[in-house]
Parts: structure tokens; sequence; C-alpha cells
């Protein structure tokens, strides 16, 4: 799915992602583009973020170039929620990086 921030929301809440997730940020020169993979149903995620069914197809139209991308494991799930975890300016990040490219960020509690 590809979600679409919201003006009235007050910022970046990982948490609101699950235990479990795959972020993949994309700089189309044009504007960046959020896409996500998670268990978390899309109803839910409506509450926080504009949300747009997408596919790996749309993904990679867009993202055609060389991907960056991270990894990070908690040990527990309890961690991932009593933890602070600092995401620094991932959108400044991606917009620094030249046209149609970006970084994939995968979060698993196992």
């Amino acid at each position: 799915m590809e979600l679409l921030p919201r003006i009235s929301t007050p910022g970046w809440n990982p948490g609101s992602l699950g235990s479990s997730f795959t972020l993949c940020v994309v700089n189309t020169n044009e504007n960046l583009r959020v896409f996500l993979e998670t268990p978390v149903s899309p109803e839910t995620l409506s509450k926080f973020y504009g949300v747009k069914k997408s596919s790996y197809e749309e993904l990679f139209k867009v993202f055609n170039n060389v991907v960056w991308a991270s990894d990070a494991r908690l040990k527990r799930e309890f961690d991932f929620y009593y933890t602070d975890i600092v995401l620094s300016d991932i959108p400044g990040l991606v917009n620094s990086l030249e046209n149609k490219s970006g970084v994939y960020i995968g979060f698993s509690r196992s």
C-alpha cells in the first residue's frame, strides 16, 4: 500500500506501522512516495495516514534505479513498543538522493 501524509497528523509514529514492516521511501523528482508492507490493516492505518492500495508493480514502475537497504532487528517485540527508536530525517535523506532513488527500511520483531 502507499501512505499519503496528512497535514493534521502531528508526526510520523513508527509504532503505528506494527511490529514488523517494510517501508520504502522513493524520490520521484516530483515528490516523495512512501510504500509500506505490513500486517496492519489499511483501516487501522487510515486513522493515522491517508492509505492508497498499491502493488509491487507500481513500486517497480517508479523505483527503477539502485536500491539502498537497511534492516534493523530488535530482540523482543516488547522493545519495539517500549524502546525509543530514532529514525532521523528519512525524507531528507531520500530527497538528497538522485532522481528515482530511495531507501527501504525493514523492521521485524524476529
